[in-house]
């Protein structure tokens, strides 16, 4: 037989033989105990005919005697321990649960140095959620490849995992709620990028949360806001278009073949927006003859480059805007 911890065979070196007409015996031990953690058990072990007997209480994972007879033998308040001595039963209190509390507990009756009784109950701790750190936090991922969002959480129950759109919107496949570990896109498009929470519930506590980036990069998209605009020679116009791009893109124009910089003539200005729009704006300035023809708004990153074209033409009348301003002096002048 195995041999017993130290501090048993110190009460048993203190064991006095006892020469019943009965030997003890574990007639009742508490079954599976479950609480919450912050919470208590109860551990009931009634051995009869056990007096004159060292009755001891034992946590298996580390065979630590944590009490003897109706005597704690841990410094750890909060271990109570309390006995019936007419049954005799002997009760092993533990309060403000923790997760290591969790596990297997003996009831132990040394009959000598070889030979004890043993009766066993399980301590089941329920602890609220927690995400692992080996979870997802964030992606960056090319529009058209795969992604892989992983959550992983512990507690007792096992934690259930559900995906969904921090926004509200609608999971890649058109599912409100993804359940699983993982949540994989397939294809992946500029409409998946976003935050998605990974949410992990078992019914303790208020559950546990986790925000997961998606970025989508793509090569910029280009749109012009007008294909063809015309103005007056003489006056101002605006031309404007709007790019679309991940990373964010260099925007630059184009007429004739050569670069557009500011000058007299020439005025370039962004605005950036949300979801990596930059909206670009030209304007010309006492538009000459030379200026009328064909201008191209150019956006490049990392993934490419594209264009949008926009056609300047001459026409009798001004245009109104951007030349209000101007139009109102001159019919003061007039």
């Amino acid at each position: 037989m195995a041999r017993l911890p130290g501090g048993i065979e110190l009460l048993l070196a203190l064991l006095t033989v006892c020469r019943c007409q009965r030997s003890p015996f574990i007639s009742h031990v508490s079954q599976q105990q479950v609480a919450d953690t912050g919470g208590s058990v109860q551990l009931q072990c009634s051995a009869p005919y056990s007096t004159g007997y060292p009755v001891l209480w034992i946590k298996t994972d580390g065979s630590v005697p944590l009490s003897t007879g109706c005597a704690r033998i841990l410094p750890d308040t909060r271990y109570v321990v309390r006995c019936d001595r007419d049954t005799p039963t002997y009760i092993l209190e533990i309060h403000q649960l923790q997760e290591t509390d969790g596990g297997w507990y003996q009831c132990l009756v040394l009959l000598d140095s070889t030979t004890r009784i043993v009766a066993e109950s399980e301590v089941l701790v329920r602890t609220p959620p927690l995400i692992l750190d080996t979870s997802t936090r964030s992606v960056v991922v090319d529009e058209g490849g795969n992604v892989t969002l992983e959550c992983h959480a512990k507690g007792f129950p096992t934690p259930r995992i559900a995906w969904r759109r921090k926004d509200s919107r609608t999971l890649p496949g058109g599912k409100a709620i993804h359940r699983g570990n993982t949540l994989q896109i397939i294809g992946v498009s500029r409409s998946d990028r976003g935050s998605y929470l990974c949410v992990a519930d078992n019914g303790v506590g208020r559950g546990s949360r986790r925000s997961v980036a998606v970025e989508v990069h793509f090569q910029p998209e280009v749109k012009a806001l007008k294909p063809r605009v015309g103005q007056a020679l003489g006056y101002d116009m605006d031309l404007e278009c709007v790019v679309e791009a991940s990373p964010p893109a260099v925007v630059s124009w184009r007429s004739k073949g050569r670069p557009l910089t500011d000058n007299r003539h020439f005025r370039v200005s962004q605005f950036s927006g949300s979801d990596d729009v930059i909206r670009s704006t030209l304007r010309v300035s006492n538009i000459e003859k030379f200026h009328i023809g064909l201008y191209e708004c150019t956006a490049t990153n990392q993934l490419g480059s594209n264009k949008a074209e926009i056609i300047l033409f001459e026409t009798v009348n001004p245009t109104c805007p951007p030349s209000c301003e101007k139009l109102y002096f001159d019919d003061l002048a007039t």
